[in-house]
């Protein structure tokens, strides 16, 4: 929470205690509290894995060649940018070398991209879905008019790492870098 002044906790309150001063959540788990504030609420998305046959997908939307699953994420710390109450990740970089990723980044910097594109960004639309669902269908339009680009985003972004159903808004930066290491390197 912001400076130890309050937590974020995510979970399903089954009942408020008899003493008003606490919940009880449908996992088991209890909050002392004097305060709730319910910020957000949906129903997860769990239909999902039936209707495409996937459950995992890149970070950057595609689940297989032209299929594209936009969604808004779930919320916990990661959408303000910091470390603190975020749904960890295990990220596996052993496929890939300090001199792998340089040596990607100096064939990047002769071909004439910008570096500073592939460095972390926060949303400039602020914590609203509005903005990212514009560049995300833009560059999913890219992909579909350019499909050996796809093709070649797909192979070399490796195995999809990203949760269809539980997609966290933390998870999705550190898949991102991730897969910028894969393709970098």
């Amino acid at each position: 929470g912001y400076h130890g002044l309050f937590q974020l906790q995510v979970g399903e309150i089954s009942c408020f205690r008899q003493d008003g001063m606490g919940v009880d959540l449908k996992d088991g788990s209890t909050i002392d509290c004097n305060i709730i504030i319910k910020c957000t609420g949906f129903h997860l998305n769990d239909e999902v894995p039936r209707v495409t046959g996937f459950t995992k997908m890149q970070p950057y939307g595609l689940m297989d060649f032209n299929m594209n699953y936009g969604a808004e994420p779930l919320l916990d710390g990661g959408q303000f940018g910091g470390s603190k109450d975020k749904t960890q990740v295990d990220l596996d970089f052993s496929d890939i070398t300090e001199e792998q990723y340089k040596k990607g980044l100096e064939t990047m910097a002769k071909l004439g991209f910008n570096l500073g594109l592939i460095e972390p960004h926060g949303n400039p639309f602020g914590s609203g879905q509005g903005g990212p669902i514009v560049y995300l269908s833009r560059y999913f339009a890219y992909l579909v008019q350019h499909p050996e680009e796809q093709k070649a985003l797909l192979k070399h972004s490796g195995k999809a790492p990203q949760d269809v159903v539980n997609l966290w808004s933390s998870q999705i930066g550190e898949y991102q870098y991730l897969i910028k290491m894969r393709l970098i390197a």
